[in-house]
C-alpha cells in the first residue's frame, strides 16, 4: 500500500510499463533514475535555502 494514494494495484502498472528487457529499458530507466536524483537534490538544495535539515 502506498502511503499517499492508497493501495497499488501491480496489474495497472505492468500494462502502462512497455517490456522491460533489453538496452532500451535499462536507459529509460537510467534516465528515469537521473531525473528522480536531480528532483531530490533540487528539493534538498530548497529545503536548505528554507533553513530545514533534510532526514
Amino acid at each position: 500500500m502506498h502511503l499517499l494514494c492508497g493501495p497499488v494495484d501491480a496489474a495497472v502498472l505492468a500494462a502502462r510499463v512497455p517490456s522491460a528487457q533489453g538496452p532500451v529499458a535499462v536507459s529509460a530507466l537510467e534516465a528515469r533514475v537521473e531525473a528522480l536524483e536531480a528532483d531530490v537534490a533540487s528539493l534538498r538544495e530548497a529545503m536548505a535555502a528554507l533553513g530545514q535539515r533534510p532526514s
